[in-house]
């Protein structure tokens, strides 16, 4: 059954309440799955999508709002949660590479660097990065030491499915680090349907740690594992205490997960 049909609980097929009529959001009565119904048709997302990428710098919350800075601060970030010192070596594919600044800040951390992104492939493949469309499209017999996905989740119609496609392709003891807009953060809980995140129509689920923790497990990952980064987003003293604060609390907008095959 398409996502737009859905009724029941994609996750657990188990009943579900209109949360936020208004917002067309619904909510699973067991695992607490919040997903958008009825969601926008594939072909909808698609133009919504297209469109975006026809300006990829002034449109990204569909292009991807990772920059630079962020980049080289989630790598630092990510080889301590891995207990390495840096990536170096190591071959890693980005899936939902966006507008590509993990990949370039993989590239420059010395790993070998894949993406795949549908919408930003030929914005990504003229700027030199190796790229593919979809999964499908990736050789037979390649395999990555990890995968990294940044804010994607949320955008697939069943993200399970990806992710455990995606499981296949990496190496025994591979590794998968995730990341999506926390649905028990500060600002979902104050906002609710003024939330952000509620508002990007190409936000099909709202994850909170427990459905994100159950989707990894259903995908087939294995010690599964919340991240506690603290990042500095570079937006005034006064802002930078209170997410540093919102972090420490774990209630900040972003849920960091690693997992492994």
């Amino acid at each position: 059954m398409s996502l737009e049909k859905q009724t029941r609980c994609p996750l657990c097929n188990s009943a579900t309440k209109s949360l936020w009529p208004e917002k067309k959001v619904k909510k699973c009565l067991t695992c607490g799955l919040l997903f958008r119904h009825p969601a926008s048709s594939r072909e909808e997302l698609e133009v919504l999508y297209q469109t975006s990428w026809n300006d990829p710098t002034n449109q990204i919350d569909e292009t991807g709002a990772t920059d630079s800075y962020l980049g080289q601060i989630y790598i630092k970030e990510l080889a301590k949660s891995l207990g390495k010192s840096d990536l170096k070596g190591l071959q890693i594919l980005d899936y939902g590479a966006g507008r590509g600044a993990m990949l370039k800040a993989l590239l420059d951390a010395g790993a070998e660097v894949y993406g795949i992104d549908p919408f930003g492939f030929e914005f990504l493949r003229s700027n030199g990065y190796k790229v593919f469309h979809s999964i499908n499209e990736l050789p037979d017999g390649i395999q990555f030491d990890g995968i990294v996905s940044l804010d994607v989740i949320e955008h697939l119609d069943y993200p399970w499915d990806d992710y455990r496609k995606l499981k296949e392709f990496l190496y025994e003891n591979g590794w998968l680090y995730i990341s999506t807009p926390n649905a028990t953060g500060i600002n979902a809980r104050f906002y609710r349907t003024k939330w952000r995140e509620i508002a990007n129509r190409g936000h099909l689920f709202f994850f909170s740690p427990t459905t994100l923790e159950r989707t990894l497990e259903k995908s087939g990952y294995k010690n599964i594992k919340r991240l506690q980064w603290f990042i500095n987003y570079r937006r005034g003293f006064i802002t930078s205490v209170f997410h540093w604060v919102f972090q420490f609390l774990k209630i900040d907008g972003e849920l960091r997960y690693l997992a492994y095959r």
